[in-house]
C-alpha cells in the first residue's frame, strides 16, 4: 500500500494544484467574479494549503527527513474534509 500511496500521491497533488490554479482564472474570465470572492475559493485556497503541507510532510517522510507519520495523517484527513467541503460549496456556482 505504501508503493501505491507514493506513486499516485505526486500526481494527485500535482492535478490538485493545477486545479487550484485553473479555479480563480475561470472565476475572473468565465464569471465575472474576484478568484476568491465566493466560499468556495477560500475553501480552496485552503484545501490546497492543507494538500501543500501533507505534500511537504510527505516528501520528508520519504527521505527519512521526518517521523511525522500522526501529522501526516491528520492534515491529509482534514485536507480531504475541507476538499469536501469545498466541492459541495462549489454547487452553487453550477447555476
Amino acid at each position: 500500500m505504501r508503493t501505491r500511496h507514493l506513486r499516485l500521491a505526486k500526481p494527485t497533488v500535482l492535478l490538485l494544484v493545477v486545479g487550484f490554479v485553473a479555479g480563480p482564472i475561470s472565476a475572473v474570465w468565465l464569471r465575472g467574479i474576484g478568484p476568491f470572492d465566493t466560499f468556495h475559493g477560500l475553501l480552496g485556497l485552503l484545501c490546497t494549503g492543507l494538500f501543500v503541507a501533507v505534500a511537504a510532510i510527505g516528501w520528508k517522510l520519504e527521505h527519512g527527513a521526518s517521523r511525522a507519520f500522526e501529522a501526516h495523517a491528520l492534515l491529509a484527513t482534514l485536507a480531504v474534509l475541507v476538499a469536501a467541503l469545498a466541492a459541495v460549496a462549489g454547487f452553487v456556482l453550477l447555476a
